[in-house]
C-alpha cells in the first residue's frame, strides 16, 4: 500500500542522513518505524537492535561473579 505523508523539508534530510548512516533508505526507515508500530517486527529486525544496543552499551559487571545458581535462585 502506498501513503502520502506531509513532512517539512529539514526532517527530511534530516532523516534521509540518518538513513545513510545506518545503510538504508528512507522508506526502509519509515516502512520499520510504521511496522513496529502495528507490531510486526521481524526476528532479523530485533536481532538488529539487541545487537544494536550491545556496541553501544557494553555491559560492565565490575568483575562481579555471577553463578548459574545465583541468576536463577527464585526463578524455577
Amino acid at each position: 500500500m502506498n501513503i502520502t505523508l506531509s513532512v517539512d523539508d529539514k526532517t527530511v534530510e534530516a532523516a534521509r542522513k540518518v538513513a545513510h548512516e545506518q545503510g538504508t533508505s528512507l522508506n526502509e526507515l519509515v516502512r520499520r518505524f510504521i511496522a513496529g508500530l502495528a507490531g510486526q517486527r521481524s526476528p532479523a529486525e530485533i536481532e538488529r537492535e539487541v545487537l544494536s544496543l550491545f556496541e553501544e552499551q557494553p555491559g560492565d559487571s565490575r568483575g562481579v561473579r555471577i553463578t548459574r545458581e545465583d541468576a536463577y535462585d527464585g526463578r524455577l
